[in-house]
This record gives C-alpha cells, sequence and structure tokens, in this order.
C-alpha cells in the first residue's frame, strides 16, 4: 500500500515514485508550453525515460535528507510536484519549489501543497525558516506564498539561467515564529 496525504476532498499527495514516471511525463508533454515559460528543464524532458532517470537521481538526495519531493494527485490525475530541497540542518531552513500541470491550475491544489510541505518543515524536521523563489513575472507561482503569509524580502537580479537569458528571483520566506501567529 503506498503512503497518501489528503489536501482536500479532491486531492492528494504521495511520494516521488518511479511508478509514476510515465503521468509526470505525459502530464509534462501536455503543459509544455507553459511550463516552459518559467522552468528550465522542460526542455530537457524529451521522453519518459528522462523522467525516470530524474527520479532515480532525486531518490539519493531524499534517502540522504536533502530533500523531499511529493506528487499531487486531483481526482486520480497526476497533477504536479512539489519539492522541499536544499534543507539545511545547521541553520535549521530549506527551499520550497513546485509546478503544476496547467489544466490543474486555480483550484487551490498548490496552495494547499505547499502550506502542507511547510507545516512539515517546521513541525517535523523542526526547521525554522523556509524559503520560496520565483519569477517577477509568474504571477499564480507568486500568489501561493503570498497567500501563505510569507515575506517578500527582495529579488535577486539575473539569478537564474532561463533558455537563453537571465531572469530575476522574487525570494519569499516565512519563519516558524511568524508561522505561529498565522
Amino acid at each position: 500500500m503506498r503512503f497518501t496525504f489528503p489536501i482536500g476532498e479532491d486531492a492528494y499527495l504521495t511520494p516521488l515514485d518511479l511508478r509514476d514516471a510515465s503521468a509526470i511525463y505525459m502530464e509534462t508533454e501536455r503543459s509544455r508550453r507553459y511550463l516552459r515559460e518559467f522552468l528550465p528543464w522542460v526542455d530537457h524532458v524529451k521522453a519518459v525515460e528522462d523522467t525516470r532517470r530524474f527520479i532515480t537521481a532525486e531518490s539519493k538526495h531524499v534517502f540522504g535528507g536533502k530533500k523531499i519531493h511529493v506528487t499531487i494527485w486531483c481526482e486520480g490525475q497526476f497533477a504536479g510536484i512539489c519539492s522541499l530541497f536544499d534543507i539545511n540542518k545547521a541553520n535549521r531552513s530549506a527551499t520550497v519549489g513546485y509546478w503544476l500541470g496547467k489544466s490543474f491550475q486555480g483550484r487551490g491544489l498548490m496552495t494547499r501543497t505547499v502550506r502542507a510541505l511547510t507545516e512539515h518543515a517546521f513541525i517535523e524536521l523542526h526547521l525554522n525558516r523556509v524559503e520560496i523563489r520565483a519569477h517577477p513575472e509568474n504571477k499564480p507561482s507568486r500568489a501561493i506564498p503570498e497567500r501563505l503569509g510569507f515575506v517578500l524580502e527582495g529579488t535577486l537580479a539575473e539569478a537564474e539561467w532561463l533558455y537563453d537569458k537571465y531572469v530575476d528571483s522574487c525570494v519569499y520566506g516565512i519563519t516558524l515564529n511568524r508561522w505561529k501567529t498565522l
């Protein structure tokens, strides 16, 4: 039996698993043009085997305690991935990253998922700080930390290479003390 974590009546989270490679690849393919606008990895995913390689490589980091990846399922269909990465036990901090298929936008799925992963980071992992970075023009992605009480701490100039140019990155953060007051 596979572990699932409900995030509402219509959706649940599961750990990233090799068995889901085809579903993940198919959603990447369906949402390719949409995802490519802000995510630098999309062009590297050309076949389901690329997704399998990603899952296999990332499982080493998960077992090493550096990352947590969850898949998001809505009405029985794969919808996206959310990750807690750069888990730094010395500084008790981590970063959240995510993507959601285009047809699953606007349902609150990612907000519920990020809330669950942030809660896990603070309660189960005993972290003190969680960060999210988003492209300045990616308003749906930026709305998630804003809805959850993260604070826009600044914009990093030319922080990420996106296919053929450097792009800025908005940095949102929240600490355990602030999270407790929300």
